[in-house]
């Protein structure tokens, strides 16, 4: 699609490619210019159900880019119909507590531990984590870096390290060619309660949900990332 080739490279471009996928059983056979507001605003509404209005928003504004570059830059359409999003609430910053960190910490199996810890003092979303190599870390000056192309905002990014990321690093010495940890793959919501612990640890679901749906790109049965900050002191 050309679309997909024209955005190749961005840092929405898996995603890109997930929300066509899903178009597809609505718009598949039907013309750029038969796409109409009212075929626009009944495919809002049936993925405003299914998850929530900010995700359905992620459809409308892909299907709003694609249909301003028909008609812009590729001059196939004449006009393209207005497309109305849907209202996100505003969300409040979600700070884990050292208390709630250590209790999750000690419910992780071990290879999830390293990596939260590690997150926890870096504030990077899984995939950069898990995607780390040697060759991004300077021990001596207690950095890491992301490249540009490893980002979503395709703007590389240095990480200073504190002691204790410095020590999640040298445990992993000798033990994979990358810096990235040994991720075991989690299949479902009750296999992922099971081995975290929700229940004891007293959390919600959610946060867990959005850390493993990070780690292993489950986005088709997980719609919300979430990426863990620097908790409060």
């Amino acid at each position: 699609m050309r679309y997909l080739k024209a955005t190749e490279g961005t840092g929405s471009w898996k995603d890109h490619v997930s929300r066509l996928r899903w178009l597809d059983q609505h718009y598949g056979k039907l013309m750029l210019d038969e796409i109409s507001r009212d075929a626009i605003e009944r495919v809002g509404e049936i993925k405003r159900r299914e998850t929530t209005p900010t995700n359905s928003n992620r459809y409308l504004q892909l299907i709003r880019a694609i249909l301003r570059r028909a008609s812009l830059d590729w001059e196939w359409l004449d006009k393209v119909p207005k497309v109305r999003l849907y209202h996100e609430p505003k969300r409040r910053i979600r700070w884990l507590t050292r208390d709630e960190a250590d209790r999750l910490l000690v419910e992780l199996p071990d290879h999830l531990e390293a990596m939260a810890r590690f997150s926890l003092q870096t504030g990077l979303r899984a995939s950069n984590v898990t995607g780390l190599q040697w060759s991004q870390i300077d021990m001596s000056r207690c950095c890491a870096w992301v490249h540009a192309d490893q980002m979503k905002a395709s703007r590389a990014v240095a990480v200073p390290l504190n002691a204790e990321a410095l020590g999640v690093i040298r445990e992993q010495i000798g033990k994979t060619f990358n810096l990235s940890l040994p991720i075991k793959a989690l299949q479902s919501v009750p296999l992922i309660q099971e081995r975290l612990g929700l229940h004891y640890v007293g959390l919600e679901l959610q946060i867990f949900v959005g850390m493993i749906s990070g780690i292993h790109g489950q986005a088709g049965m997980f719609r919300q990332e979430l990426h863990f900050m620097y908790f409060k002191s």
